[in-house]
């Protein structure tokens, strides 16, 4: 397929930037910063910068260790329409580049005041009973630090407690509906966008397919598009049941064995009439996958089931 139709060969690059951005071995550190940048240029382009932002470190609550005597939940998040959503801070907040981030610091009053009368003594530290404050449970706000290969938690009201964590928080994954309409929205926006008006008919089908219950978590998405079909162009539910079992098929959790004799002429199909509208659909299906079936975009943080 690659030899008769050139765009077929760009299609794999563009999944692995996606999966550039959640490898975190050393020597793929310039890899991800490309990665990054041609990910974002292409989802800025093409409308899908609002699935960028669907990142563990967004997410709570984050445990860094089933021991750790702090349970902490993610503060303000930067929506992906303001102002502060520039490429330097998406960057921070995969964890390609240093970032902060607010959080809460839920903890005990005796485990606290615990922790601030030793490191009181092994700082050497004056200790200010304002540093302790009265309660059974308490809530303190704190901010965690990354530096791109380590976190460290300092909190706003004793500033010079920190708490230092080798390993990456592991981060509650969200249920698919907080993803689930932001995916019907884009398909919405994609199908007013994207399709090449001097495409040929295209029949309507919303038949189920082997495919869409490869991935349990996502079966629901699947059967959302099915229901609305009629809202969106035809050409989104031809484009989907090609782009699907693929890219399933790439993350490793395609069921069973998909039809390729019948997908490979539906594809070359769509890449020659809807070039733009297939090419966004393998970028928005790699990134959902990932949201959800994955550990998430970003080096810095896991996405675990609840």
């Amino acid at each position: 397929m690659a030899a008769e139709n050139p765009l077929a060969r760009t299609i794999k690059p563009k999944l692995d930037w996606v999966e550039a951005l959640s490898t975190a071995r050393p020597d793929t550190a310039g890899e991800r910063v490309e990665a990054a940048s041609k990910l974002w240029e292409f989802s800025q382009s093409e409308g899908l910068q609002s699935l960028l932002w669907h990142l563990p470190v967004n997410s709570s609550p984050w445990c860094f260790d089933e021991d750790d005597i702090f349970a902490f939940r993610r503060g303000e998040v930067i929506a992906h329409d303001s102002p502060q959503a520039s490429f330097e801070a998406w960057s921070g907040a995969l964890g390609i580049t240093a970032g902060s981030f607010p959080l809460v610091a839920e903890v005990t009053g005796s485990d606290w005041a615990g922790l601030v009368r030793k490191e009181a003594v092994r700082l050497q530290h004056s200790l200010d009973t304002t540093a302790v404050p009265q309660g059974s449970n308490l809530e303190l706000p704190c901010t965690a630090h990354w530096d791109g290969h380590a976190w460290r938690v300092q909190f706003v009201q004793v500033d010079w407690i920190e708490v230092s964590y080798d390993e990456n928080p592991t981060i509650t994954r969200p249920p698919l509906s907080e993803l689930q309409d932001k995916c019907m929205w884009l398909l919405t926006q994609a199908s007013d966008a994207l399709i090449s008006k001097k495409s040929s008919q295209c029949g309507l089908d919303v038949q189920e397919r082997p495919w869409h219950t490869s991935a349990p978590q996502l079966a629901p998405l699947h059967l959302s598009l099915r229901e609305q079909a009629r809202d969106f162009s035809p050409w989104i539910c031809r484009v989907w049941n090609c782009v699907w079992p693929i890219v399933y098929r790439e993350v490793g959790v395609l069921a069973g064995k998909a039809d390729l004799d019948a997908i490979r002429p539906e594809i070359k199909a769509c890449l020659t009439i809807q070039p733009r509208l297939t090419m966004w659909m393998f970028v928005f299906a790699k990134l959902v996958c990932q949201a959800q079936i994955a550990r998430g975009l970003g080096v810095s943080a896991d996405f675990r089931h609840a």
